[in-house]
């Protein structure tokens, strides 16, 4: 019965891409690593192996500017993160807290309208009321 035979094979899971990846990346680099010491005689041979060290070279290169564009991408979007938390805060001071269930409309008007002063004396804008 050809099923039962197969029932005791091993099955592995699928592998994580991001993991096969970095595996066939450290197998190129040993292989890339045990070229060194080899000496080709030939000169087919020679020039191969200039071509792989060429190649080899390359992709370190993308390796890098890969490795970069991450943490970059990384970096970017943790600074938007922490921006816009400076942005509620400072709104929150500014105009209070909305949930606060002490704050009236009329306090929240006055807070609106202190926050519009101290922005027209901060860029030299003159207000609508005091023109």
């Amino acid at each position: 019965m050809p099923v039962a035979e197969n029932r005791f094979l091993e099955i592995e899971p699928p592998a994580d891409p991001a993991a096969a990846g970095m595996s066939a990346l450290r197998k190129i680099f040993e292989e890339a690593a045990s070229l060194s010491d080899w000496a080709p005689k030939a000169p087919a041979e020679q020039a191969a192996k200039a071509q792989i060290t060429a190649e080899v070279a390359q992709l370190m290169g993308q390796l890098e500017s890969a490795v970069l564009d991450v943490l970059l991408e990384d970096s970017s979007e943790a600074l938007i993160r922490l921006k816009r938390r400076r942005q509620v805060s400072e709104l929150q001071r500014a105009f209070g807290d909305p949930s606060d269930p002490d704050m009236t409309v009329r306090d929240f008007v006055e807070k609106c309208q202190q926050f519009e002063d101290e922005l027209c004396k901060k860029y030299g804008v003159k207000s609508e009321k005091s023109a």
